[in-house]
């Protein structure tokens, strides 16, 4: 027979007492975080995989931290490339606060693959799974997310959020280019600036300008992180054009001055630069496949 029908699992009234008491709970017990939603620039359809993502938005949201003893996950991990850290976190949202957060988004989930910035460790933690029915269905209704995160580990994305203590993790892993540039007009570039290129293949891309060296010849423009805005994979190359969107200046890229270094931080134990220029003398590519096609 059909259930008892005078016996309500939960009245309007009820369900909506019960998310504010779940609201004021995590308000109190729960530390302010920054939600940072993922902008997928391109991906690769057949890995099913991103290729190339960026981060300009925070909403400041209050979440609880499940974990009570400390991050979960491996710890540190000392191995023959050095210190792996895999700490992991659960933290609970109420959903009503999410929406509240991100009014005028399209977000309507957090989606997994975002960003959560935590100010209490100071660090990123990306989002792995969102589990929507936990605790199930208490009063037939559904007020919180739990969401499982690992640690971030950064490869290149651009952050830029307009929050300093986010975006400097973009900074001290800044991928910088340096190019020597032949002016097409008067104007001159600006540090800080945002400018667009136009790359020979026809695709396209932005960046920000870091630095220029005007007593060079050619001039040295330094680059940021590159975006490429049309779904390709690219990097700066003789021939592409770069235009400042405030300056207003264009320039070509000029013959022999593409140079590329990674400063992944000043740590004075930092020995990137060391392997990137071992790595240089490393392999010798001059052998062609003795099983493929013979030497030209």
């Amino acid at each position: 027979m059909a259930r008892n029908t005078y016996f309500s699992q939960g009245s309007v009234g009820e369900k909506d007492l019960y998310e504010d008491m779940i609201v004021e709970a995590l308000s109190i017990y729960g530390q302010d975080v920054y939600y940072i939603p993922r902008e997928i620039i391109s991906e690769d359809d057949i890995l099913n995989s991103t290729i190339e993502s960026k981060f300009n938005d925070a909403y400041l949201v209050e979440m609880y931290i499940e974990n009570t003893e400390g991050f979960d996950g491996d710890g540190d991990l000392l191995g023959k490339f050095g210190i792996e850290i895999r700490d992991q976190v659960t933290l609970i949202l109420a959903r009503r606060s999410f929406s509240r957060a991100t009014r005028g988004s399209n977000l309507t989930r957090p989606r997994e693959g975002d960003l959560i910035y935590l100010p209490l460790s100071k660090s990123l933690f990306e989002l792995k799974f969102v589990e929507h029915e936990q605790p199930f269905y208490q009063l037939n209704n559904l007020t919180t997310y739990k969401l499982s995160c690992e640690l971030f580990e950064y490869s290149g994305e651009d952050i830029d959020t307009g929050l300093d203590l986010i975006d400097d993790v973009q900074k001290i892993k800044e991928v910088t280019t340096s190019v020597g540039i032949a002016y097409s007009n008067t104007s001159v570039f600006t540090i800080g600036e945002e400018v667009n290129i136009a790359f020979t293949d026809s695709s396209t891309g932005t960046s920000e300008v870091l630095g220029i060296d005007e007593d060079q010849s050619p001039v040295i423009l330094s680059l940021g992180s590159l975006t490429v805005t049309d779904g390709t994979v690219n990097t700066l190359g003789v021939g592409d054009v770069i235009t400042g969107t405030k300056s207003g200046a264009i320039a070509t890229i000029s013959a022999g001055e593409d140079k590329t270094s990674e400063t992944y931080s000043t740590d004075a134990f930092d020995d990137s630069a060391d392997f990137e220029a071992i790595n240089n003398n490393y392999i010798d590519f001059s052998e062609f496949n003795p099983f493929g096609e013979p030497n030209a």
